[in-house]
This record gives structure tokens, sequence and C-alpha cells, in this order.
């Protein structure tokens, strides 16, 4: 990663991202560049968006930046009652990262997931849009209570192939805060 890229980059809903930009100039007095990449401030290049110290985006606006994935092709036999294709809807985003969006081709020095409750189920859109960040740092926020039984939301965040927190940085675990080198 070039030491000259330093770009956090924060998702959240849509109706705290005026919050998030407000407390980020008050709080640091107006010394970091903020960028809401969202409805028509969506004109923005990679090279651009490397500029500012902090772009802020919503989980929807952020799945966007992904083309959707390729479904597979279901197959029925006649007078087949079960569809045998329709167990595996794990799909993958394997296009082509010329149809990405800019948000996707970043590196980003920091990801920081706001109300990350809205990732709890892994085979979301949403969340398989986050775990296909590249990022050297990866923060998980939610005020939602986590139980431990809720294993969809462990296995997106605690690592592994394109888990949040594999490849890149260090892994989170759930209930634990873990600092930056």
């Amino acid at each position: 990663m070039n030491g000259a890229y330093k770009t956090t980059f924060i998702v959240a809903p849509l109706a705290l991202l005026e919050q998030w930009k407000l407390e980020i100039e008050h709080k640091t007095y107006g010394q970091l560049r903020v960028y809401i990449f969202h409805g028509p401030n969506k004109n923005i290049t990679k090279k651009q968006l490397k500029k500012y110290d902090v772009v802020l985006t919503t989980y929807g606006t952020l799945v966007q930046q992904f083309p959707p994935p390729e479904k597979k092709e279901k197959t029925r036999k006649p007078n087949d009652f079960i569809d045998e294709s329709a167990e595996d809807d794990d799909h993958e985003f394997t296009s082509n990262k010329v149809k990405h969006g800019p948000l996707a081709l970043v590196y980003w020095y920091r990801v920081v997931l706001d109300e990350a409750a809205q990732i709890r189920n892994k085979r979301t859109r949403a969340a398989k849009a986050c775990f296909e960040l590249d990022a050297l740092n990866r923060w998980v926020l939610s005020g939602t209570l986590i139980a431990p039984h809720q294993r969809n939301f462990g296995a997106g965040v605690e690592g592994g192939g394109n888990a949040f927190g594999g490849g890149g940085g260090a892994a989170l675990q759930v209930g634990t805060i873990k600092q930056e080198a």
C-alpha cells in the first residue's frame, strides 16, 4: 500500500451519513476531507476518491458498485417436485473488475461498517459486497447485540476466504476490539 493514501471508507445507513460527516468535521476541526458517495455524488473516479481522508456511503450504494452475481441455470426434470439446483444459492461476485464501480476498486486504509448487523446474513448482496472490499484495516460497529448462536454474522466477520477480515487485514472476532498496528 502506498503510504500517501490513508483513506477511510465508512459504510452506514442513509440516516447516519450526514451525522458521520458532521462529527468527523467537528471533532477534527475541519482537518479531514470528507466525501459522501451517494445519490448524485457518485460521478467520481477511483483516483479522485483517494484524495479524500474519509469516504461515506450506504450499504445499498455499495451493492451497486458490484455487478449482480451470475446466476446458475436452474434445471428441472419433468415431473420433478424438488429443484436440486436451488439448494446452493451462494453466488459470488465473479464478474470482471472493469464492471465494478470506483468504491469496489480502491484499496482502502480502513473500512468501517456501521450498524453491521445489516450484514449478519453472509448470503446477502450487501454482506458479499462488504467481504469483497480490499482494506488494510477493518472495523465492525454495531449497537445491536450479537448472540453467539448467530453463526452467519460470525462467519462473515471472523475471517477465511472472502470473509470480512480475511485477506489483507487481521480478522475481527465478535466481542473484541482489535487495535491497529
